[in-house]
């Protein structure tokens, strides 16, 4: 502050100084052009004396005009208060923008990373509720109109994996890997790719997929599952049971219908143990969790004839068929 009232002052000192000395010049040209007038004999002498007292308060007039410390006083700053303590240097306050304010639950998506398209969020939306079709075909919309977006790939295949077309939908899984872009879903996909491989019977495939995704997204409840599975169809069972019991885990009580997929393979190992008993009691205990899961009263049914309960073993395949004509109704199907 003290550096800028410094400045002001001595602009107009300047300005004040240049102004006596012009003053002080015209007035002395003025008197000896009007002596030197008055003396000089010839007309021509007169002539060009008088021009050249014209030129020179042109010049004045010139230089005082196109040199800004000398046109005006510099106008004061405008004084501003400020709560901060004073500091050496005079550092300019900037405002800063308005905090971006975004609603709970909004997916913040960073477009500068890759190429989206606002329609693939409502296809998010259309595979929750069960509309594979319907996704499917916005999908190859999106991709038609833009077929360098790689989310859309991804979304693709997973439609078509909802619709248990395993072949075709790794196709799009991959292509969507190849374009490199870092769309949200990206570091998922190779959990989706094994499950492809896994309905395909390529295990050591579906086993490499989901160590994969394991990598990237340590102790992942899902991956960690279907590493399960991948071991129980390659007889490892020790291997499979531990995991399970950490999936379980993983899932916690608010994934109740995900811990009833994990007791139903548990079950599995009961009864390649040799141990119907145990999985019954496994059984009753998913089916408390998620009773509409259509497969825990395939498996019960199973266990029961096993067990010599045939009635109980029909009530259970009932509720099977019940259960799979409805999800068939509301537009069904879905994979593991």
């Amino acid at each position: 502050m003290w550096k800028r009232k410094r400045e002001r002052f001595v602009n107009f000192v300047n300005l004040v100084a240049t102004r006596l000395v012009l003053a002080t010049a015209d007035k002395v040209i003025t008197s000896i052009m009007d002596s030197m007038l008055l003396r000089a004999q010839s007309t021509v002498v007169q002539i060009l004396l008088v021009i050249a007292a014209a030129a020179c308060l042109v010049l004045g007039l010139w230089t005082n005009r196109t040199n800004p410390t000398l046109s005006a006083v510099i106008p004061p700053a405008p004084v501003t208060t400020s709560s901060a303590p004073p500091s050496a240097l005079s550092v300019p306050q900037v405002d800063a923008p308005p905090e971006l304010i975004v609603p709970e639950g909004s997916r913040v998506i960073p477009l500068g990373n890759f190429p989206d398209d606002p329609r693939l969020d409502v296809v998010g939306i259309m595979l929750k509720s069960g509309q594979f079709a319907q996704a499917e075909l916005a999908c190859r919309t999106v991709l038609k109109e833009r077929p360098e977006i790689g989310r859309a790939e991804f979304l693709l295949g997973l439609a078509i994996t909802k619709q248990k077309r395993y072949e075709e939908a790794k196709v799009h899984f991959l292509a969507g890997l190849l374009t490199e872009q870092t769309f949200i879903e990206r570091p998922h996909t190779p959990h989706f790719l094994g499950w492809c491989h896994f309905h395909l019977g390529e295990m050591d495939e579906a086993r490499v997929r989901f160590e994969e995704h394991l990598v990237a997204v340590p102790n992942e409840p899902d991956s960690t599952f279907g590493l399960a599975v991948v071991n129980i169809a390659q007889d490892r069972n020790e291997e499979a049971a531990r995991l399970l019991d950490a999936a379980f885990i993983a899932f916690g009580d608010a994934k109740p219908r995900d811990q009833a997929r994990v007791l139903v393979r548990q079950s599995d190992l009961a009864l390649r143990s040799d141990d119907p008993v145990k999985a019954e009691e496994i059984l009753e205990r998913a089916a408390t969790l998620a009773p509409t899961f259509p497969e825990i009263w395939a498996k019960t049914a199973r266990v029961k004839d096993r067990l010599g309960k045939s009635e109980q073993a029909s009530i259970a395949r009932e509720n099977e068929k019940s259960l799979r004509e409805r999800l068939d109704a509301a537009s069904g199907g879905g994979a593991s």
